[in-house]
């Protein structure tokens, strides 16, 4: 990573904004930092990606286990379930293509919904490990990143999807290039990542689970993502939210913070963020973006 030009706009005037606790696995602090010029934010001084697994450990890292001892993970896979047949409905209103690819599938629990439906689906995910907890209970085909990146899958996709992956990628760039060659004539890319200038983004700021460091390597809002992704050749047809985030972030924050009631204020704290984001999706707490390629 370098962390003295901006990714978003090349600009080297980099100011650091303050500073963030990894609250999920280490307990570290880490660097925000913003560019002057286009105010996108980010990581600054993150692992490098070779140092970077210990920060994933399974048995931590929500979304590559199935642990539901606690509240808060009880939370999470409710409204993970939930979400399923909504993002699939809503990946329904921009395409009905059959063959999608999901980068970045953890369990693989979005894919199996959308074979439930009769598509032919493939996954992308760097852990071995939770690639195969999912082969292993829904029969998918699963290929690492590095696979993905050579070139080695020669399928068109119709729907390709990144469920908040896009900001733990260290080079996400190569990955839109090779997403472009995978695409299919008419086909759609779903991109899903929280958003700091939500309301709960800004009521918690370096508390906000958001952020949630040192994975999360690149912090967006529509106004620095949608200008990259129109850099890197795509055109944005769709803005939508994510509505239930708002809880389970708001709530994280709240216990990030040590306040006591932390549910209880975490669901008032959510329940504003989203009628916040209802008066306009670009406040609420993580944005789903539906791209195409420009020349399609």
């Amino acid at each position: 990573m370098d962390t003295n030009t901006c990714l978003l706009c090349r600009g080297t005037q980099i100011e650091k904004l303050f500073s963030v606790k990894d609250h999920g696995i280490s307990g570290e602090q880490f660097h925000l930092s913003e560019c002057k010029s286009c105010h996108f934010r980010f990581t600054s001084d993150a692992p490098k990606e070779i140092d970077i697994a210990p920060y994933y450990e399974a048995s931590k890292y929500i979304s590559h286990t199935e642990d539901s001892a606690s509240f808060v993970n009880r939370i999470y896979f409710g409204i993970r379930d939930l979400m399923l047949e909504k993002k699939y409905k809503l990946i329904r209103n921009y395409s009905s293509g059959k063959n999608f690819l999901d980068i970045g599938c953890g369990l693989a629990y979005f894919l199996n919904h959308a074979k439930s439906n009769g598509n032919e689906v493939l996954g992308i995910e760097v852990s071995e490990q939770t690639a195969q907890q999912a082969r292993d209970k829904f029969k998918i085909q699963i290929e690492s990143p590095q696979t993905f990146l050579r070139g080695e899958i020669k399928s068109k996709f119709d729907v390709i999807s990144l469920w908040h992956v896009l900001e733990h990628l260290y080079n996400p760039a190569d990955y839109l290039n090779q997403i472009k060659v995978n695409m299919s004539k008419d086909a759609i890319l779903v991109i899903a990542v929280p958003n700091h200038n939500s309301f709960d983004g800004k009521k918690y700021q370096q508390y906000w689970a958001g952020y949630d460091v040192p994975r999360h390597l690149w912090h967006f809002e529509a106004k620095t993502l949608i200008p990259w992704m129109e850099n890197q050749g795509f055109k944005n047809i769709g803005i939508h939210a994510l509505p239930f985030d708002a809880f389970y972030v708001s709530l994280l924050s709240e216990q990030y913070k040590g306040n006591s009631l932390a549910i209880l204020r975490g669901f008032f704290s959510g329940m504003r963020s989203y009628f916040s984001s209802l008066r306009n999706v670009k406040t609420t707490s993580s944005i789903i973006y539906i791209f195409k390629l420009k020349n399609s």
